[in-house]
């Protein structure tokens, strides 16, 4: 009986496994561009990011007070606009993203980003990294 009991629990487990493990590589966060698969790029047509939209985003970025005071970076990554930093909130971090989203449009360019912008509030709460003292 032992035998047949252990077949079936390892007939079982092998789909979860490998159900869990597809669910890990092919899950984000429901956010576009919070993905690892790449940059969030909706619809066609359009050039790709080139070192003028860095600029521009840059611009645009550091004429928003609470932006510019994140000290956010911008580059141009694989034809995207990579966002690198920490920001106050979720907001602000929309923010920055509907700035690149804003710019790639005017300039007519297939719009895409990969957002690496961290959130200061998350990284400040408990058992999300931060240093705790028990003292």
């Amino acid at each position: 009986m032992r035998i047949c009991t252990r077949w079936h629990a390892g007939l079982l487990a092998a789909p979860l496994f490998a159900m869990s493990i597809g669910f890990l590589l092919g899950a984000g966060c429901g956010k576009p561009g919070s993905g690892s698969a790449g940059p969030a790029v909706s619809g066609g047509g359009g050039a790709t990011s080139s070192s003028s939209t860095v600029q521009s985003v840059s611009k645009n970025i550091q004429a928003d007070p609470q932006l510019a005071a994140a000290g956010i970076t911008v580059t141009e990554d694989r034809g995207s606009i990579s966002l690198k930093g920490t920001v106050a909130s979720m907001d602000l971090k929309d923010r920055a993203e509907k700035i690149v989203y804003d710019t790639q449009k005017q300039m007519k360019q297939q719009p895409g980003v990969w957002d690496y912008l961290m959130i200061a509030e998350a990284a400040a709460r408990p058992g999300f990294g931060a240093a705790t003292s028990s003292r």
